[in-house]
């Protein structure tokens, strides 16, 4: 009897660690990088805001290595200036240009690999802003409601509990039989 009850004990264990196991997160090499390249407070400073995201699920990618590179005005070049991790998938920084005008920015971010360009216009011309993603209050938003908190799916528990039930019901009718 004993015997029995350890045997659907450790059966019912095995089932819900089998059960809770999750597959290993598998990102493609392929990244998109969003950027967003304007004017800084201070003079002839660019902010640089960058999202990384892997290509295959639209995860965010933090911990990569990401650089921007501005070339301006009579072929004038500023960087490579790493980026700052923020955490999920931002990175930022703040160029320092030595010329007003119109700025092209190129960010590369390498493990993941994506690259991504927009221009700037600093005080002395209109300025604008343009590039391939923007980012954005609402993207941040949808990622924070995307992101994976690493706890089990719903089918996942429906699938532990049904095991758990056919189980307690094995053991019970076994156990009457006796």
């Amino acid at each position: 009897m004993r015997a029995l009850r350890a045997a659907c004990l450790a059966g019912v264990t095995l089932a819900m660690v089998v059960g809770m196991a999750r597959p290993a997160g598998a990102h493609s090499d392929a990244c998109t990088l969003g950027i967003e390249v304007t004017p800084g407070a201070a003079p002839r400073a660019v902010q640089v805001r960058a999202l990384l995201e892997y290509a295959n699920d639209r995860e965010v990618a933090p911990g990569a290595t990401v650089v921007a590179e501005a070339s301006g005005p009579a072929g004038t070049r500023v960087g490579p200036v790493p980026l700052s991790d923020e955490g999920r998938g931002v990175y930022s920084a703040t160029l320092t240009v030595p010329a007003d005008g119109t700025w092209a920015v190129t960010v590369t971010a390498t493990n993941p690999t994506a690259t991504a360009s927009a221009s700037v216009t600093i005080p002395g011309a209109a300025t604008t802003t343009t590039g391939e993603v923007q980012i954005s209050a609402d993207r941040a938003a949808q990622d924070d409601r995307r992101s994976d908190d690493g706890g089990p799916s719903p089918a996942m528990l429906a699938a532990i509990a049904a095991v758990l039930v056919a189980a307690t019901a094995t053991a019970f009718v076994m156990v009457r039989r006796r």
